[in-house]
């Protein structure tokens, strides 16, 4: 069964969060549904459907763009490595709400 709005309830649960569709030429998924849950959101090169989405985030510092699946294997644990680094995630997204 295909639904609309079941994905952004999941996105509440985690810490990190990677947008689908985004190794791969189908446009990416909307970045800005895991960020309203303060959310760090990683994604791939291919996110045409999103781009600013894409650049307001990455201007905010909550958006992290991985090159390549290998890459999306390293990167997030080095985020969670680094506290206060979260720290400002989560507070940049308290002066948004």
């Amino acid at each position: 069964m295909n639904t609309f709005g079941e994905l952004f309830r999941l996105y509440s649960i985690g810490t990190i969060v990677f947008c689908g569709a985004s190794f791969v030429p189908l446009g990416g998924q909307n970045p800005l549904e895991p960020a309203a849950w303060g959310k760090a959101v990683f994604y791939g090169p291919s996110m045409e459907d999103f781009q600013d989405a894409r650049g307001l985030l990455e201007e905010n510092g909550a958006g992290i763009p991985v090159s390549n699946p290998a890459m999306l294997a390293i990167k997030p644990s080095g985020f969670l490595d680094i506290p206060k680094r979260w720290k400002s995630l989560e507070s940049a997204h308290a002066r948004q709400s």
